[in-house]
């Protein structure tokens, strides 16, 4: 799912704030992101309504913490995650 970034962002000049998923968003012993078994055990609407959940919680937060950019990169992921899922 952080591929999303790539396509968002891929061939364009924009500087961007780099995501990667940390090794612990990684199941142990698997490739899987924690994320994708999140998604994969929600119906559409419950994906679509934890992405702006999510997106909420990352804008609001944003002037309260030392790296904003961070924090926009991230409410943009859910943010195209929603938008991928209308």
């Amino acid at each position: 799912m952080y591929e999303t970034l790539k396509k968002l962002y891929g061939d364009t000049k924009v500087e961007t704030p780099r995501i990667d998923p940390p090794p612990h968003y990684v199941i142990p012993g698997t490739d899987l992101e924690l994320i994708d078994v999140i998604k994969s055990k929600m119906t559409p609407a419950e994906w679509r309504k934890f992405c702006w959940g999510s997106a909420i919680q990352y804008v609001f937060r944003i002037l309260d913490k030392g790296e904003p950019g961070k924090d926009i990169g991230k409410a943009t992921v859910y943010l195209s995650w929603l938008e991928e899922s209308l």
